[in-house]
């Protein structure tokens, strides 16, 4: 009996040396993988300020160029082609120009019930 409690000893031994082994190289390679995963952010933080430094030049560069655009001042419509500020108000889509009794879309507008026929009086 004494001689199966030391082959059992010597197994165990062998086993637990073989999972000691195996948990150094997966803690081994999880080291590496950090590792790369810490490179990897790194760079993706170098990349970010880079970006955001161009950004920045690139605005104070976008409004130097502001700066200096030419404007087309040329008119399309002549200013004595327009008589009254209701025609120049009728290219404006938006109605800004109208006066308010007579802008668009600010409701329906039917004719009283009695005159539908839905009221008898």
């Amino acid at each position: 009996m004494s001689s199966r409690g030391k082959t059992s000893n010597k197994e165990g031994d062998e086993e637990s040396s073989l999972m000691l082994q195996a948990m150094q190289q997966q803690f081994e390679h999880m080291n590496v993988v950090f590792n790369d995963i810490r490179d990897r952010m790194d760079r993706q933080d170098d990349v970010i300020a880079f970006l955001r430094e161009e950004c920045t030049q690139r605005a104070y560069n976008a409004r130097r160029q502001g700066r200096r655009a030419r404007v087309d001042d040329s008119d399309d419509y002549p200013e004595d082609e327009f008589e009254d500020e209701k025609d120049q108000a009728s290219l404006n889509h938006e109605g800004r120009f109208t006066p308010r009794g007579e802008r668009r879309g600010s409701g329906f507008r039917r004719a009283p019930r009695w005159q539908d026929g839905l009221i008898e009086t």
